[in-house]
C-alpha cells in the first residue's frame, strides 16, 4: 500500500501535462517519382532491323539476329563517336548480292564495334564490317563467309576477333593500327594484312591462300604463328621486327623480310614446297639473331649484302644456310658433337 501511494502523484501529474498538437495531414506537394527512366537505366538505342543508319553520337545495340535484303548495307554509320553492341546476335548478308555489313565513311571516327557476328557479306569488295574511319576499335567479332571479314582504316585497334573462309582477306588495316589475339583462316587471300607502323601480336593465320601476316614496312610482329599458308607464313618491309614467331608448313617462306629488319628468337620449320625457306631476307641491313630453322628447303637464305646473321641454328634443312658474301655472317659450327664446347659466342649452327 505505501508503494502504491508513492506513485499516485505521479501518475496524477503526467496526467496533467499537455498533449503535443499533430502535425499538418495535407501533402507538401505531390509525390516525387522514385524510379528511374528507360534511357536511364538503359542508355542505349536499340536497331531492331536491318537496313539502319546511324546520323547521330551515340550507344546502339541490336535486339535479336537481324538479316539484310540485297544490296543494302545492314547498318552505316554516318556519325563519329559511335558503339555498336551486336549482343551476341549474327547481322547476316544476303550473299553474293549484298552490301557491307556495317559500313562507315573514312571522313568519320571512332566507332567501336563488338560482340557478335557478321556473315554472308559477299558483295564484291564488300565487307562484314567495312570501317575506313580514324581510330576505331573492333572486338569480339566473328567474321565468317564475307568478302573482307573485318576492313578498317588508320589507327584502328583489332582484338580478340576471328576470320574464317572470307573471299578475300581475313583482317585488313591501316597505317598505325594495333591487332591482337586474333585468328584468320581459310582467307581467299592474306590472312591478316596491316599497312605502315602496325604492331601485331598473339595472331594465329592458318591455311590462307596467300599470306599468313602481311605489314608493312616500321612495324612488330611477336608471338605469332602462320602455318599451312598458301604464300609467305609472315612477312614484314623494311624496318620492321619479328620476334617470338612460328611458321611452319606454309607454301613459300616461313619468315620473309626486305631491309633494315630485327628477326630474332623465331621458330621456322618444315617450309617451302621446293622453293622456300625458313626465314628469308631478300634486302640489306636486316639482323637475324637466335633462330631456330629445321626441315625447311633452305634455312636461312640471305640473297644481298650487308646483313648480320649470328646465333641461329639450323638443321634438316636441303641448305642450312645460303648467304651470300659480303655479310656480316659469324662462323657456322657444324654438327658439334658430344662435349662440345666453343669460344665464339656468335657462332651460327648446323646440326
Amino acid at each position: 500500500m505505501k508503494k502504491i501511494a508513492r506513485l499516485l502523484p505521479v501518475a496524477l501529474l503526467l496526467t496533467a501535462l499537455p498533449c503535443a498538437a499533430p502535425g499538418p495531414l495535407t501533402p507538401s506537394g505531390p509525390p516525387a517519382p522514385t524510379m528511374k527512366t528507360l534511357e536511364q537505366i538503359e542508355p542505349r538505342t536499340p536497331i531492331s532491323s536491318a537496313g539502319y543508319e546511324i546520323a547521330q553520337s551515340g550507344s546502339y545495340y541490336l535486339t535479336s539476329n537481324l538479316t539484310d535484303i540485297a544490296g543494302e548495307d545492314g547498318i552505316t554509320v554516318n556519325a563519329d563517336d559511335v558503339t555498336i553492341d551486336l549482343n551476341g546476335f549474327t547481322l547476316t548478308g544476303s550473299g553474293a548480292t549484298s552490301g557491307h555489313g556495317i559500313f562507315q565513311a573514312y571522313t568519320l571516327r571512332n566507332l567501336r564495334v563488338h560482340n557478335g557476328k557478321v556473315v554472308q557479306w559477299r558483295g564484291a569488295s564488300k565487307g562484314g564490317v567495312y570501317a575506313l574511319g580514324k581510330n576505331n576499335q573492333i572486338d569480339h567479332i566473328q567474321a565468317a563467309t564475307n568478302w573482307h571479314g573485318i576492313y578498317t582504316g588508320n589507327g584502328a585497334t583489332i582484338s580478340d576477333c576471328s576470320a574464317y573462309n572470307n573471299t578475300d582477306h581475313g583482317i585488313y588495316t591501316g597505317n598505325g593500327s594495333t591487332i591482337s589475339d586474333c585468328s584468320a583462316r581459310y582467307n581467299g587471300d592474306d590472312g591478316i594484312r596491316a599497312y605502315a607502323g602496325c604492331t601485331i601480336s598473339g595472331c594465329t593465320a592458318y591455311k590462307n591462300s596467300d599470306e599468313g601476316i602481311q605489314a608493312g614496312y616500321g612495324s612488330t610482329i611477336s608471338d605469332c604463328s602462320a602455318r599451312y599458308n598458301t604464300g609467305v607464313g609472315i612477312f614484314a618491309g623494311e624496318g620492321s621486327t619479328i620476334s617470338g614467331c612460328t611458321g611452319s608448313y606454309n607454301t613459300g617462306d616461313g619468315i620473309q623480310a626486305s631491309d633494315d629488319t630485327q628477326i630474332t628468337g623465331n621458330t621456322c620449320d618444315s617450309n617451302g614446297q621446293g622453293d622456300g625457306a625458313g626465314i628469308h631476307v631478300t634486302g640489306y641491313d636486316n639482323r637475324i639473331d637466335s633462330n631456330n630453322v629445321t626441315d625447311n628447303d633452305r634455312g636461312i637464305d640471305v640473297d644481298n649484302s650487308g646483313n648480320l646473321i649470328i646465333r641461329n641454328s639450323a638443321s634438316g634443312n636441303g641448305s642450312n644456310y645460303v648467304i651470300v658474301g659480303g655479310n656480316h655472317d659469324a662462323q657456322v659450327i657444324s654438327s658439334p658433337g658430344t662435349g662440345f664446347v666453343s669460344t665464339n659466342p656468335w657462332a651460327n649452327f648446323s646440326f
